[in-house]
């Protein structure tokens, strides 16, 4: 599975290796400044994409069970109306997701039905990517002016 963010909030799928390109319905919400996709490793109709519209009346990460047909907003327990810049779902535990935001790293351990703040000393910075190593020892978060932060699960 593939997978783009596009202009105007538009996201295109995949499931032939690019030979043909599927564009999804419409993201509830949006802001129209997508950042980032990414597929369930698990089950490929399950897809998440997240925004950093600067609108906080705007949704910000959105989940796809059936591979971009339908969208269901999951912020629950995230800051409201902050961009969320990356979503990593964690390669152990494909309901345990990761999400990169302005204001830190959040985790979500019921596939983002709730989320809740992570990263203990971290300060509340904005998050530009995360990595998670293949065990799901460590997690790995890029910020923007404050370097990379070690995050243990």
């Amino acid at each position: 599975m593939v997978g783009v963010v596009a202009n105007a909030g538009r996201v295109f799928l995949t499931n032939n290796g690019g030979t043909s390109w599927t564009q999804a319905s419409a993201l509830p919400n949006n802001g129209l400044s997508t950042s980032d996709i990414e597929f369930d490793p698990t089950d490929p109709n399950t897809v998440y994409v997240t925004s950093v519209a600067p609108d906080g009346t705007k949704a910000h990460t959105w989940k796809s069970t059936d591979f971009g047909a339908t969208w269901t907003v999951i912020e629950n327990g995230l800051p409201a109306g902050v961009p969320v810049n990356a979503l990593t779902v964690d390669p152990g535990s494909n309901t345990t997701l990761y999400a990169a935001t302005h204001l830190g790293v959040y985790r979500s351990t019921d596939a983002g039905a709730s989320w809740t703040r992570f990263g203990t000393g971290m300060p509340l910075v904005n998050v530009t990517d995360l990595e998670i190593l293949p065990d799901s020892s460590l997690v790995r978060a890029a910020t923007f002016g404050r370097s990379v932060w070690e995050l243990t699960p």
